[in-house]
């Protein structure tokens, strides 16, 4: 049942996950191809941190993922 409870509430991130998501998104932006995973971990972490429920988090991710998977190709040029 926890699975489909949301409680919603303010996030709350350590100092620790504010720096690994800030290096992670440093070596993003030096290797483009990681763009897109990890934009997908910091919206899941994000919205878990809010305490969306598991399904819903899944959800949103998979669409966000979905619609920029078809977007990048349009943005990325070679």
């Amino acid at each position: 049942m926890e699975l489909f409870r949301s409680h919603l509430q303010r996030p709350r991130f350590t100092l620790a996950e504010v720096a690994g998501l800030i290096a992670v998104v440093g070596i993003a932006f030096r290797w483009p191809i990681l763009q897109l995973p990890t934009f997908a971990a910091g919206l899941i972490l994000f919205l878990c941190r809010l305490g969306l429920s598991v399904i819903l988090v899944l959800l949103i991710a998979s669409v966000t993922g979905f619609v920029l998977g078809l977007s990048l190709p349009l943005i990325v040029t070679h």
